[in-house]
């Protein structure tokens, strides 16, 4: 049991394991000893229940080891940290190496001798069905993949080549310079048609805000974590076509949001915490952010989070 500091039951629900840390990329861009140590604290602190996993290259697996060491548990009925590990493109030459890779690291640390870890998620891009296929065929079962996706072009093909296997898709929703944004309506379209199918997705990169949030150096408006979640549970059960869910994403303050502790209504929509608990179970399961603190200090902005031992404004 967890010590929530969430406003209410929909919002610890909406926000249960939902972060990824990505600090060791930009524009964090830590050491992977600042990196993990900060993990570290984060899962320590009163705010931990909002963690997923650690964002890890592959090819630096030996490196976290070494600066996890000390920090990882050693109970043996102590959970063990989570990571997702960044696989090479499908296709690449390195792909094999890549996985076996992962698998060692798993088998290292399922005891409490080495600490605790367990990398049960990989990611990695592909540019179409077959190299999914190819890709897929050399997972071993205990490893669930999203693949990343371009959003510069149709995705419906990968999408249903993803839904047939049973795996998630990952969507990029910005980056360090202003053209890996993508537009309001590329990302409301991948969202609903994720929505509408039920596909499990994961979303990356530009991310630090609850809502629409101006970037002032790169000259661009920020989609919000929050609102990408909103828009999804609404289009997959507050029957949202895709102009509504181009709104949602847009959404810059919560005005025409109104939050209940069961139930959550946008305009004339409504949609209640068991629809919420299945969009996190079943269809947005995470988004990686370099930073843990920009989106909890968001959170305590719209009073969706309070500190432990402080009681909320609302």
């Amino acid at each position: 049991m967890h010590e929530t500091t969430a406003s209410s039951p929909v919002v610890e629900a909406m926000l249960d394991g939902v972060i990824d840390y990505a600090g060791l990329f930009p524009p964090a861009g830590l050491s992977m000893e600042d990196a993990v140590r900060g993990w570290a604290a984060a899962l320590a602190g009163p705010d931990a229940w909002m963690l997923a996993r650690f964002l890890c290259p592959v090819d630096r697996l030996d490196e976290f080891e070494q600066a996890a060491e000390g920090h990882l548990p050693t109970d043996p009925d102590s959970e063990p940290w989570g990571l997702a590990v960044l696989l090479p493109p499908a296709g690449d030459a390195a792909f094999p190496a890549a996985i076996d890779c992962t698998v060692a690291f798993n088998a290292a640390h399922a005891g409490p001798r080495r600490g605790r870890a367990v990398a049960d998620v990989v990611e990695f891009p592909a540019q179409n069905p077959a190299r999914i296929e190819e890709a897929l065929g050399m997972l071993p079962d205990e490893l669930f993949a999203f693949v990343e996706l371009p959003l510069d072009e149709d995705v419906r093909g990968l999408l249903t080549a993803l839904a047939d296997a049973g795996i998630g898709a990952k969507v990029r929703t910005g980056g360090v310079e202003a053209s890996l944004y993508p537009s309001t309506e590329a990302l409301a379209a991948f969202v609903r048609c994720c929505a509408l199918s039920a596909q499990p997705f994961k979303a990356t990169s530009g991310l630090h805000h609850p809502l629409r949030h101006q970037h002032e150096s790169l000259g661009v408006d920020e989609f919000g974590f929050l609102g990408l979640l909103l828009a999804s549970t609404m289009a997959r059960f507050g029957g949202a076509d895709e102009r509504d869910v181009a709104t949602m994403l847009d959404l810059a303050d919560l005005g025409s949001v109104t939050i209940e502790p069961e139930s959550i209504r946008w305009n004339d929509r409504s949609i209640t915490l068991e629809q919420i608990v299945e969009t996190r179970t079943e269809l947005f399961c995470s988004f990686g952010s370099c930073s843990v603190d920009e989106p909890i200090e968001g959170l305590r902005a719209l009073d969706l989070l309070h500190r432990p031992g402080e009681p909320c404004r609302a």
